[in-house]
């Protein structure tokens, strides 16, 4: 049952993607994490991913502040992502270990009608957009319940917790030094990426943005990382992003979270002051513009069984990624 209130417009015109002919979507974020840049793993990981149909690349620093360089690589079919799991080059540095350097790998597989995506333009330049057939125009945004009716798989499946809050309360401490750890994730939790681009920006919308919206962003994201069992986030990172080859940053931002389900997700996003915030910051800026706006905002929202995720942490202090929450093995060789 759709949440749309009968007869609502949007106020405004938004885009989603659709993926005819894909079953699945496989979605990988691949991250370094040390005290320092350009990292011997980092560059070895680069070199792999070319048979990628898109990759992002960002930075970002965790809740022990270290440094983690990131990429964002998307498949759109198992076959190419097999391939690339299987080359020798891949089991290489999954196999490496550096002493004074971690890595992370977090993968989801995600057949479509699990997923998502609203754009503020017909944008074929943002994450999934890069494997979408069409990018067709939906009514479905703009009220609260619209990322659930825009889920498929949510008309028939109420992608319900599985866990209950308590699971986020006292993180979990494994020994982590040295080892390659996998956790395994409970069903239905669900992943944002949620970005922010203001290249094409004129001078006053980009100060406006940078002062009046960028930091109550940057607050809600480290309302979420520091209160997981009040909010239902499991982690939070809030990635600025750069250039692929270069590693310049860019005028983009995006945070990546994991939420313990769908519901904690539109809680957040319905009801928190921290997220209330946000969207009053950018209404105040829409307004002081008249409207006229260059910025670009898009996300993407999937919700996916937990075998349909791969999680693996080598050398990893204890609060990266789910380490802190959830099952959690050793693994002895790859």
């Amino acid at each position: 049952m759709y949440r749309k209130p009968e007869g609502f417009q949007p106020p405004f015109p938004a885009w989603t993607s659709e993926f005819s002919g894909v079953k699945e979507i496989i979605f990988a974020q691949i991250g370094v994490q040390s005290e320092q840049a350009n990292r011997p793993a980092f560059h070895a990981i680069a070199q792999t991913l070319g048979n990628a149909k898109h990759v992002d690349r960002a930075i970002f620093e965790d809740v022990s502040g270290l440094r983690n360089d990131v990429f964002l690589a998307y498949w759109d079919n198992a076959e190419s992502y097999a391939a690339w799991l299987e080359s020798p080059a891949v089991k290489t540095w999954r196999e490496q270990m550096e002493d004074d350097a971690g890595k992370w790998f977090e993968v989801a597989k995600i057949p479509p009608p699990f997923l998502e995506t609203l754009y503020d333009t017909e944008n074929h330049e943002a994450g999934m957009s890069h494997l979408a057939s069409e990018m067709p125009l939906t009514d479905r945004h703009g009220y609260w319940g619209a990322i659930r009716d825009r889920i498929a798989m949510a008309e028939t499946d109420g992608l319900s917790p599985t866990l209950p809050d308590a699971v986020l309360g006292e993180p979990k401490r494994h020994e982590t030094q040295g080892k390659r750890l996998r956790v395994r994730a409970p069903d239905n939790l669900c992943f944002i990426r949620t970005a922010q681009n203001w290249s094409d920006c004129r001078e006053e919308e980009r100060a406006t943005y940078l002062d009046m919206v960028a930091p109550v962003l940057a607050e809600g994201v480290r309302y979420l990382c520091s209160n997981p069992s009040e909010s239902g986030c499991c982690i939070g990172r809030f990635l600025h992003e750069c250039d692929l080859k270069t590693g310049v940053p860019l005028d983009k931002t995006c945070m990546a979270a994991y939420f313990l389900s769908l519901d904690h997700l539109e809680r957040w996003a319905k009801t928190h002051p921290s997220h209330l915030a946000i969207f009053q910051s950018f209404m105040r800026m829409v307004q002081k513009l008249n409207f006229q706006i260059s910025l670009k905002l898009w996300h993407e929202v999937w919700v996916v069984p937990g075998n349909h995720l791969h999680l693996e942490y080598h050398n990893c202090h204890s609060a990266t990624g789910l380490l802190p929450w959830f099952e959690v093995e050793e693994l002895k060789s790859q």
